[in-house]
């Protein structure tokens, strides 16, 4: 808690000084989409995304350079096996050989791999479960190329996208636990001073491709693990010389507990609606922070409903999500042990 504590307020974004707010950010957990069996203690991670003659004749029709599908596929799996890593109580390992695939297109799945591969696999790592990337495919464009002459700034823009199918297998009921498809794209511009320049820079490509295929695994991974994440918040500064600029130092050096007690005495002390309703919104930041959202709530629904402060609408339904988030993680910890 303390860790999250001070990594929330460091993380500020730099407003002029003139604004009457502060951008803040606070580390929230996110759920599992789809919780794993809690007996579950390892996973082999399969590539089985290898074209046949009829993905190959695709992307060839389409463009594709021959070979780039498996060094991306491969940056999917790593992308995968990074955030999965992230779950301390399950061991994941990856199988190394690529597997090919029966589908008929490279952006659908095709029939299940077969219960002797899976039985067979499963028994080589000793594991419970399957996690296999059933297909992949990307695709990278370039929008326009604006410019007549070799003397004209030419802009370009452009798109890296990928589209994979994931399947959850388990050997022991012969059944899919859980079956997927995850996009993910990425755009991008640049400029040059001449169309030849734009054009070499188009190698860029690659590069964005690799980050598109890695962002797809990352995606998919987190379906699987709670995970945290900073979202976006705002502090409403108090006049200068009050006690509730006190109580904004106070959280700016990290004593959250400090500001707090701090905004309370200053919620106390005024008499004037807006100030009240700012500093209510302000308490109902402070408890987030410290972990304690039924008190959370209670203050920016003061905020919003005693003191009519607009800003507090949206916060109220944040709050709420929050709340409802930590039933499912409750059971969700209740489960895996």
């Amino acid at each position: 808690m303390k860790i999250k504590l001070l990594l929330a307020t460091l993380i500020l974004a730099i407003l002029t000084s003139c604004s009457s707010t502060k951008e803040m950010q606070v580390l929230v957990t996110r759920p599992a989409v789809f919780e794993l069996p809690k007996d579950t203690k390892r996973i082999v991670l399969v590539n089985r995304s290898k074209g046949n003659a009829l993905t190959i004749l695709e992307g060839v029709l389409t463009g594709e350079i021959p070979g780039t599908d498996k060094v991306q596929s491969e940056q999917c799996m790593s992308g995968l096996q990074h955030t999965l890593n992230l779950n301390k109580n399950i061991e994941f390992t990856r199988h190394t050989v690529r597997l090919s695939s029966d589908r008929g297109s490279s952006t659908g799945f095709g029939n299940p791999l077969d219960w002797n591969t899976v039985n067979t696999l499963s028994k080589q790592y000793d594991a419970d479960l399957l996690l296999v990337l059933e297909y992949f495919d990307t695709d990278y464009f370039v929008r326009d190329l604006v410019g007549s002459n070799a003397t004209s700034n030419v802009y370009v823009r452009g798109t890296a996208s990928a589209k994979a199918g994931f399947r959850l297998y388990d050997p022991i009921k012969s059944s899919i636990l859980y079956e997927k498809t995850f996009s993910s794209s990425k755009n991008y511009t640049e400029f040059a001073l001449t169309r030849l320049l734009a054009l070499a820079k188009l190698t860029k490509g690659t590069e964005a491709v690799n980050d598109v295929s890695f962002t797809i695994g990352q995606n998919f991974a987190k379906r699987l693990i709670k995970y945290d994440v900073w979202e976006d918040r705002t502090m409403i500064k108090g006049k200068s010389g009050s006690e509730s600029a006190k109580a904004e130092r106070f959280v700016l050096t990290n004593n959250w507990e400090k500001g707090v007690e701090n905004w309370l005495n200053a919620y106390k002390n005024t008499s004037s609606e807006t100030e009240k309703g700012n500093i209510a919104y302000n308490l109902a930041l402070g408890y987030e922070v410290l972990g304690d959202l039924q008190a959370a709530k209670k203050w920016i629904t003061t905020s919003f409903v005693e003191h009519q402060n607009k800003k507090a609408e949206s916060y109220s339904r944040t709050i709420s999500n929050r709340i409802a988030t930590e039933g499912i993680l409750e059971n969700q910890s209740k489960n895996s042990h």
